[in-house]
């Protein structure tokens, strides 16, 4: 008995230190981002925001984000969390098999981050990148999307429903010297289709979501001339061995942002929309009941018309490899690497123009040739019925396996050139009821 104490007491001691000494990282999932893996790719909560009817498979989960800001990459010296007033979460019940399980968030913010979305250059940015398994209402060019208040689920039998609902009034303009008020709503569906198209499981989803907008900063306040976002996907699951499951996804969205004449500054009568279709597929084989091996690859397509009535396109691929696996009953370890093989984009601004961002860096790589490719490490402790996610810093973990300081330890600071070897970049907190 004393000894199952002390073993308590180590795992709690445990998961209190992965939250000290932290980076401010994702609005993601720390146990993706510690694989850099895509949320479609293996079984995680995280897959609610594309199939609600997901909450059926995680039922009487309370799920809290501590890293609401941040990249999601591991990238970078350690900082600090949020401060208690900005992280996210909810609850998923189970209310029955007569009413169905429900979920509540709150906070969420607009636009989650994965570590794969990093992978491509900055000037990308103005294309929606689906693969990140949500996004700014009417696409990346809108301003002012507000932060979800909340989001509600239900999920019965084999169908799954989200609404969403976020508002931010009187938004400063970016250039202007005027107000902007946003209300964003939104309607998902999601179906458990059983056997189709030869995979022996598979799910469908279908999505609508639009942002009010009122620009007060004129005598006569002016109106959104239409900014909204449809999405459509489908998800098959298929083994092929007693070992190996492969699943292939395939998911198309349509954005829209146009803003009145009577808007100030740079946001003045502009119109841009873009259309993303994604293909993508993976591996996982299971290492007994240990944990897995996946490899995946995500191929994007993105077009459409910029702010400045530009055309603009690209093609995408993108493959990654990880690892998770449980070294004892309360610690898992992950892992995951991360690149950007192919990303030809081209653009009708100015002097036409077209590129391989996946060879000259970004905001991964910087400039060096060669260079988009992340590397991701995370872990898991649990106590009781909690679970910390996290994901671990590889600029920490590098610098720490470079120059060894035994007298630092594993979580705490030392000298300047010998830090610690593992600091929280990101963290999820669950409990199980």
């Amino acid at each position: 008995m004393k000894f199952e104490n002390k073993k308590w007491v180590l795992r709690v001691a445990l998961a209190g230190a992965l939250s000290l000494g932290v980076a401010s990282v994702a609005k993601a999932d720390a146990r993706l981002d510690g694989m850099g893996v895509d949320v479609r790719q293996v079984d995680d909560v995280d897959a609610i925001w594309l199939y609600p009817n997901e909450i059926l498979q995680y039922k009487n989960t309370v799920d809290f984000r501590m890293s609401p800001t941040g990249l999601g990459s591991g990238l970078g010296t350690a900082g600090t969390l949020g401060t208690g007033n900005n992280e996210w979460g909810g609850v998923i019940h189970d209310l029955g098999d007569d009413f169905g399980t429900i979920a509540t968030y709150v906070n969420r913010p607009n636009n989650l981050v994965t570590a794969s979305s990093l992978l491509l250059r900055s000037s990308v940015g103005q294309n929606q990148a689906i693969f990140a398994g949500s996004g700014v209402v009417g696409g990346a060019t809108n301003a002012f999307a507000p932060t979800n208040n909340v989001d509600v689920f239900w999920g019965k039998d084999i169908f799954g429903l989200h609404l969403n609902y976020g508002d931010n009034e009187n938004m400063t303009g970016l250039t202007t010297a005027g107000k902007v008020a946003s209300q964003e709503f939104g309607l998902a569906l999601g179906v458990n289709l059983g056997s189709s198209f030869l995979m022996s499981q598979s799910q469908f989803h279908v999505d609508y979501a639009f942002d009010s907008l009122t620009d007060n900063s004129q005598a006569a306040p002016a109106n959104d001339n239409g900014v909204y976002t449809i999405k459509l996907g489908w998800l098959g699951q298929s083994a092929l061995n007693d070992k190996d499951n492969a699943r292939v996804y395939v998911d198309a969205q349509y954005d829209n942002d146009s803003l009145p004449t009577i808007t100030g500054g740079e946001w003045n009568s502009r119109t841009a929309n873009d259309a993303e279709v994604l293909l993508g597929g993976s591996i996982k084989h299971n290492i007994t009941d240990r944990g897995f091996v996946n490899t995946g690859l995500n191929l994007e397509y993105d077009g459409g018309n910029s702010t400045t009535n530009s055309n603009y396109s690209s093609w995408t691929a993108i493959w990654n490899g990880s690892v998770e696996s449980s070294v004892s009953s309360w610690l898992t370890v992950r892992t995951g690497l991360s690149k950007a093989i192919f990303n030809r984009s081209y653009n009708s601004t100015g002097t036409p123009s077209a590129y391989d961002g996946s060879l000259v860096g970004g905001g991964i790589g910087g400039t060096s040739t060669n260079n988009n490719v992340t590397f991701n490490a995370g872990l898991s402790a649990t106590a009781e019925n909690f679970t910390l996610d996290a994901q671990i810093s590889v600029a920490k973990l590098d610098a720490g396996v470079a120059a060894p300081s035994p007298g630092a330890g594993v979580f705490f600071v030392g000298a300047a050139a010998s830090p610690e070897l593992i600091a929280v970049s990101e963290a999820d907190l669950r409990y199980k009821f």
